[in-house]
């Protein structure tokens, strides 16, 4: 008896871990769990959990650049053969590369809510738990959130709701995902934000990579 109900379970086990329906349907129940956090968390402006003991007033003006579906063994800047980002490569020793950065999700989705946020893999902190995004607000800069992907689907919810916390929103993609549009778009939309009223800017860019290809 014994040896059938271990045979049984492992075999249930077996099942659970090879099982593509099995697969896909844990995915979904782990992303449509990972939106309602977001939603929960990060999707206003402000957040309670931030509180602001010293505030910072010096001029200060940021860029964080959010790239997608491109690999490091393909980048010049990280021995590829090919010079594809020279302009790059000339300013190295002026960068910090890093060389040992690892993803917490294989999926962008997944990932998006963590790269951005206090929370992380190892130490889920959905109680206690803001953006990159509601931080730059309570600390005084004039956030923009500029998108070359489209702000609704599937691939997109969790990174346009973080984003919708910017105080300035921009989605250059948004008659249809197939309609391609290149990256170098967002830079006459990263001109206008840093010619705003303010002297703290923190913007956003958020590419669309290798997704398309066209």
């Amino acid at each position: 008896m014994f040896s059938i109900l271990a045979s049984v379970y492992f075999l249930k086990r077996s099942f659970k871990e090879h099982s593509l329906i099995f697969t896909i349907s844990k995915s979904l129940e782990e992303y449509n769990q990972a939106k309602i956090n977001v939603l929960t968390d990060l999707a206003q402006p402000l957040n309670s959990n931030i509180t602001i003991l010293q505030q910072d007033l010096v001029p200060k003006i940021g860029v964080v650049i959010i790239g997608e579906a491109t690999s490091r063994w393909h980048m010049q800047l990280y021995g590829y053969n090919r010079k594809i980002n020279p302009l790059l490569s000339e300013i190295k020793e002026e960068l910090f590369v890093f060389e040992d950065a690892i993803s917490p999700h294989v999926m962008t989705i997944r990932s998006f809510e963590k790269d951005l946020a206090l929370h992380s893999f190892e130490t889920p902190q959905h109680n206690a738990n803001f953006s990159v995004v509601q931080l730059a607000n309570s600390a005084g800069f004039n956030t923009h959130w500029i998108s070359n992907q489209e702000p609704v689907g599937f691939t997109e919810s969790i990174p346009t709701i973080i984003g919708s916390a910017a105080k300035q929103t921009s989605f250059l993609a948004t008659n249809s995902y197939n309609y391609s549009i290149y990256d170098e778009d967002v830079l006459p939309e990263l001109a206008k934000a840093l010619k705003r009223n303010g002297e703290r800017q923190l913007v956003f860019l958020h590419l669309i990579g290798t997704h398309r290809l066209i």
